[in-house]
């Protein structure tokens, strides 16, 4: 498992949704639609296999300047034993800011990309914007900031990547060290 930062190369460390109609419920806002807390872990098990990777990205996540840490995991099965592992690093260390896990497929469920998707991301994004660096998301796949194959739609993942390279959200996301490049 490597860490890295998104928008630089330096590798760091190694080792429900809509109402069925296709349309964003708009009883309330999309980000409490679409976003959970995720659960910190404090147990031995992740914080001894994951320690210093986590360690690293509470680091970088606790720090100003809204930096952006990047998991490579090859398989994908070491992201959310890392993510809940830094969740607890950051409790520790950074009580008011909280990693949330954005729920993607229920999100892209409304209309695969289109008007509906881009609202939801929208909301989300301003809700991530307007926290004072109190929340930083969790997009499990890098591709989503991809313009060649936007797995959000191409409008959604122009205004995520908008924002993270304005610094107005930050972000912890993955990829195969392949999608990194």
């Amino acid at each position: 498992l490597l860490l890295s930062f998104l928008m630089t190369t330096t590798v760091i460390g190694q080792g429900a949704a809509s109402s069925g109609s296709g349309e964003l419920d708009r009883t309330q806002p999309a980000w409490r639609a679409f976003a959970a807390e995720v659960v910190p872990d404090a147990g031995e098990d992740a914080g001894r296999l994951f320690g210093r990777e986590a360690g690293q990205v509470a680091s970088v996540l606790r720090k100003a300047g809204r930096k952006n840490p990047v998991f490579i995991d090859e398989t994908g099965h070491n992201r959310e034993f890392v993510l809940r592992s830094a969740a607890a690093r950051l409790a520790a260390d950074a009580p008011g800011k909280k990693i949330y896990k954005v729920n993607w497929p229920a999100l892209l469920a409304l209309d695969s990309g289109g008007p509906s998707t881009e609202a939801a991301v929208k909301q989300v994004v301003s809700w991530a914007a307007s926290s004072k660096n109190s929340v930083v998301l969790f997009v499990d796949d890098l591709t989503a900031f991809s313009r060649e194959t936007p797995y959000l739609g191409t409008a959604a993942a122009d205004q995520l990547y908008a924002a993270v390279s304005a610094g107005d959200i930050q972000v912890v996301t993955a990829a195969t060290s392949k999608d990194f490049d």
